[in-house]
């Protein structure tokens, strides 16, 4: 369905009611009072929270982008107006990145949090890499003037993509909760369905809605020396429907969107019960309608009683699963407890490796 200029400016006054009622009650973080920046360490996994449920993860000489995406754009932007990359705001974010390492950036569904930036980044700081998103990503994209093949289709149930030697990806059919309230309708949902036909003009030229999300995928991501596999992570962007995003366990992490969880149907709990993770991290809970800082609230509506339900949901189901310590190595910026870490944006952690 095709939202018309008034419909959407409705669903925004929506979502500026729910700020102004709910954003003094939104979660803060706690824990990222002292957040030293940690050395590189090749012997295990390095995994950055970009913020908006994007992620950098880098194992030995290899890394991956998912869903990088720093400008958040006020909300009346992102209903009303048209795509406008932050350069600032991207340069920032992506200060101290080594490159050189980064073999593919990938996205799990095309809405404008997760792929606006991508063209900016592709073309300014990790170039002559492919970039890995759904179909409507990919006929959006094709208005960017990118190199030709660089962007490719994510097809769940695919064979893995092999990025550099040693991270394989694959995608598995997920879903999307409701944005805005409960209902799976308008105006509850905000730029669903497909895009028809390729783009022939940049983002920039398009008005933020019309980044049609397209078909919602997780992915599996599994972390290997030579043919021994060493650890396997599953990453979504987006809080689904149970049984959608299950796929077989068990998985030494599970990085998992807090955002809309609770309209999302037995979620996280199903979930977790398939994947059987040793660990959580817990993603896509920061405001993405404000620059990201270390020191960001809680995406509005997900306030402080909401964010400890879902961590005792995921505290619950993992204690099931899991009789020793399989969390992040070191300092964490941010909140953390046995069986789950929420990381501040901008923030590193580390993993060891089975």
């Amino acid at each position: 369905m095709r939202l018309t200029r008034c419909q959407t400016f409705a669903a925004a006054l929506i979502l500026l009611l729910g700020t102004l009622l709910t954003g003094a009650c939104s979660h803060t973080l706690s824990g990222t009072e002292h957040c030293p920046k940690p050395a590189p360490d090749p012997d295990r996994i390095e995994l950055r929270y970009l913020g908006s449920g994007g992620i950098y993860l880098r194992w030995r000489e290899d890394a991956v982008l998912v869903g990088p995406s720093f400008s958040n754009p006020w909300f009346l932007r992102a209903g009303l107006l048209r795509t406008k990359p932050n350069a600032d705001r991207i340069r920032t974010a992506l200060d101290g990145f080594d490159y050189r390492s980064v073999r593919g950036i990938f996205a799990g569904h095309s809405h404008y949090d997760h792929i606006a930036d991508i063209p900016t980044i592709a073309r300014d700081y990790v170039k002559d890499v492919p970039i890995y998103v759904n179909a409507t990503g990919v006929r959006a994209l094709r208005g960017e003037g990118l190199e030709d093949g660089r962007v490719r289709e994510l097809v769940a149930g695919a064979a893995p993509v092999q990025a550099g030697s040693s991270i394989r990806v694959r995608a598995v059919v997920s879903g999307h909760a409701p944005q805005l309230c409960k209902w799976r309708r308008f105006p509850c949902v905000y730029a669903g369905n497909e895009l028809d036909a390729d783009w022939t003009t940049p983002f920039t030229k398009h008005r933020l809605r019309t980044i049609r999300g397209g078909q919602t995928l997780a992915l599996v991501i599994e972390l290997y020396d030579g043919e021994t596999e060493r650890f396997r992570i599953y990453y979504n962007d987006a809080a689904p429907d149970t049984p959608l995003g299950q796929t077989t366990g068990d998985f030494d992490l599970a990085i998992l969107t807090m955002a809309q969880w609770n309209w999302a149907r037995d979620y996280p709990r199903d979930l977790l019960s398939v994947l059987r993770p040793r660990h959580v991290v817990i993603s896509h809970w920061d405001n993405f309608f404000r620059e990201t800082t270390q020191q960001s609230r809680a995406v509005p509506l997900l306030t402080t009683k909401s964010v400890r339900r879902f961590q005792d949901i995921v505290d619950h189901i993992v204690a099931q699963y899991v009789t020793v310590d399989a969390g992040p190595v070191g300092h964490v910026c941010g909140e953390t407890d046995t069986h789950w870490t929420m990381p501040a944006p901008a923030s590193t952690t580390f993993f060891n490796p089975r």
